[in-house]
This record gives structure tokens, C-alpha cells and sequence, in this order.
């Protein structure tokens, strides 16, 4: 069994079976509310191929490694899980 997830460098990584409908609010949150972050973004190589690169670079080389950048990712994901959360109390209160 593969992994879904590979260490491409410091900052990149590819992601399998994940399109714009995760990465971009992951970009969007990353790139609005963490501080010290120089660039966020990814690419996805062909749209045949089930395969997105993912990069994060700090603003100051001490930060950029792996396990700030990993930090700074799981940072984001918790905040698109707040939002979920909170989109969801409101349709529950409809």
C-alpha cells in the first residue's frame, strides 16, 4: 500500500486523491490567518492524474522545515474544520 501523502522537500508535498475542493480553502486559510508565511499554493500537474503538489514557505529559513511546515498545515485544516463546524450550528439552528 502506497502512501496518499510524500515528503517532496522542506516544503512541497504530493497529495493523492485531493483536488481544489480541499486545497484551496486549505490555501486560502493558510494564506489569510498564519503568520510568517512567505507562500502557500499548489498545483495540480494534469487533470488526468489524481495527484496535487502542495507548498509552504516561512518567511525566515529557521522556520522552514519540516516539522513547522507540517505544523502550519495542520494548523489550517483545524481552522477549516471550525468553519465547517460553525456552518454547521448554524443549519442546525434553522
Amino acid at each position: 500500500m502506497s502512501r496518499k501523502i510524500k515528503i517532496l522537500n522542506e516544503c512541497s508535498f504530493s497529495i493523492e486523491n485531493e483536488d481544489h475542493t480541499l486545497l484551496n480553502p486549505l490555501k486560502h486559510v493558510i494564506d489569510t490567518h498564519i503568520d510568517n508565511i512567505e507562500f502557500c499554493g499548489y498545483t495540480i500537474p494534469h487533470p488526468s492524474e489524481e495527484l496535487a503538489i502542495f507548498t509552504v514557505q516561512s518567511k525566515n529559513e529557521e522556520n522552514q522545515n519540516f516539522s513547522v511546515i507540517k505544523r502550519t498545515i495542520n494548523e489550517g485544516c483545524d481552522m477549516i474544520g471550525m468553519y465547517c463546524d460553525k456552518l454547521i450550528n448554524l443549519i442546525n439552528k434553522v
